[in-house]
């Protein structure tokens, strides 16, 4: 079982100081957990889950390269496999702790995973390097951007089909027939591969020609690399990975020699590698993984590029023409499914982005189901949505409320520990999101509970307290405002009776 019981940051520029408890130490007898954060726009939500993601990846680095220092300053504790271990990063130097004991890094256990995923171009997830993922192998970024601040549409549908492909290899068809039927997908799926643009083949008799031999396959790349030696570029760093790997290349070779007749045609649209899949019968997965092997190399290369994603509801239709509420849906969560183990952390940065509020009701159940094939997994979620608060029940989850004071624009943290299950939307709005809407029945109900008590001369000066300090959130900023007559009222009723 995997827990993060709590984070405190003590060098950031907006959330210095602050200490997150995800957990709730009491409940610690369910499978899996939610750790929710919610909060206005501004409060650091996004900083915190990225915080969370650079604080495992630099714990992981040290324990792959002595030399590495960290700039961070931060506390940690964590629950793994029933050990209690706590890290503490300080003036470059890592302090471990395991079990209450001073011990060395090597004693220091990590999740199995530690998953990133997001469908906003705006995530603040780290992105690594060819290298630092070779470092760093657990840590899995399930976001849309291709780098730092971009994303291209092809790459998205490519991870798409990656995540499915890589959930089949590790016999997950179950959660991916449940992702597909939350959808109201069915369970039969085509991909569709053409040539790419760095498939230079000759062409004779106004068709292209296969090579005799592997040679001239990378030709093109290495003059792509020679043309950009002087510059980054993730392409070049993608194509040096098979410059020497002879093997890989005479395995390309052979595909191509055997599927002669799919690339000998007049253009690279007409290379058509079609591959149908059926998950309720298994029928196209066992020829689909034997091919991938050189698929996946091919697709680096560039030498195949995804020419479609098909996917079946009333009609057949491509992956990038399902809404964008399907879309972000179907890529998030395959993305989970397919990098998931026991005793891994998922940290998902507001799934409920282009979803039908339907969808949104309906987000954690299916997120359960994927989750609840696994143990331990400890889920942090960043919302925004009242919707997917009503489906978390008390002893699997906490909600952790950050919100800015508005005297002194301070980032106030608070757990909320009580039970949201089944609540309607008005309340959770209310009672968890502090917004009260026109003709809240509960913002009256609070408010006609205060006046009572004023006016029936009451000596309950706790609650009268606590209704007065939840009510004045809602006051609004014009004079006029009759809830700032009553709050005056009452704070001067509280005044006299002290």
């Amino acid at each position: 079982m995997f827990r993060i019981l709590s984070i405190t940051i003590n060098k950031h520029p907006l959330l210095e100081g602050k200490t997150f408890k995800l957990t709730n130490p009491d409940e610690l007898k369910t499978s899996n957990y939610y750790s929710i954060i919610i909060g206005p726009n501004g409060t650091g939500k996004s900083y915190l889950l990225s915080y969370l993601i650079e604080v495992f990846n630099e714990i992981a680095l040290t324990k792959s390269d002595s030399y590495f220092v960290t700039k961070k300053k931060f506390s940690l504790t964590y629950l793994l496999d029933k050990e209690n271990f706590e890290i503490v990063a300080d003036r470059g130097m890592f302090i471990f702790h395991k079990n209450g004991y001073k011990v060395d890094i090597e004693e220091i256990s990590l999740p199995s995973k530690w998953l990133a995923s997001s469908v906003t171009i705006n995530d603040k997830y780290p992105i690594l390097n060819y290298i630092r993922t070779k470092q760093i192998p657990d840590y899995k970024y399930l976001g849309i951007r291709a780098a730092t601040n971009n994303a291209f549409i092809g790459k998205i549908k490519i991870n798409a089909v990656s995540y499915f492909i890589e959930a089949l290899k590790t016999n997950k068809s179950k959660s991916l027939l449940s992702v597909l039927s939350s959808l109201e997908l069915n369970p039969e799926v085509q991909i569709i591969f053409i040539g790419g643009p760095m498939l230079k083949l000759e062409k004779k008799e106004r068709r292209f020609v296969v090579y005799k031999n592997s040679n001239k396959i990378l030709d093109p790349h290495n003059a792509f690399i020679k043309k950009n030696k002087s510059k980054p570029s993730y392409r070049a760093d993608n194509y040096k990975k098979y410059i020497e790997n002879y093997s890989a290349i005479e395995d390309v070779h052979e595909f191509f020699t055997l599927r002669r007749s799919s690339f000998e045609k007049a253009s690279k649209s007409a290379m058509r590698l079609n591959y149908s899949v059926d998950l309720k019968t298994e029928t196209g997965i066992n020829q689909l993984l034997h091919d991938w092997k050189v698929l996946s190399i091919m697709l680096d290369l560039e030498l195949l590029k995804i020419s479609d994603f098909l996917i079946t509801k009333d009609k057949t239709f491509n992956y990038e023409q399902a809404s964008s509420g399907e879309n972000h849906l179907l890529t998030s969560l395959l993305g989970i499914v397919s990098n998931l183990e026991d005793n891994s952390m998922v940290i998902i940065d507001e799934p409920e982005i282009s979803l039908h509020p339907n969808w949104q009701i309906d987000y954690l159940d299916i997120l359960k189901r994927i989750i609840n094939l696994h143990k331990g997994v400890n889920v942090v979620i960043a919302t925004h949505s009242h919707f997917l608060i009503s489906s978390l029940k008390d002893e699997e989850s906490r909600i952790v409320s950050m919100r800015r004071d508005q005297e002194t624009k301070e980032i106030k943290i608070e757990e909320l520990d009580f039970e949201t299950y089944g609540w309607d939307p008005e309340s959770i709005l209310y009672n968890v999101f502090e917004v009260a809407t026109m003709r809240n029945k509960y913002f009256e109900l609070d408010l006609r509970n205060l006046i009572s008590h004023i006016s029936s001369k009451s000596v309950e000066t706790t609650e009268i307290r606590r209704l007065i300090d939840k009510l004045e959130r809602y006051i609004m900023p014009n004079q006029d405002d009759p809830l700032r007559l009553v709050i005056q009222q009452s704070e001067k009723y509280l005044k006299n009776l002290n």
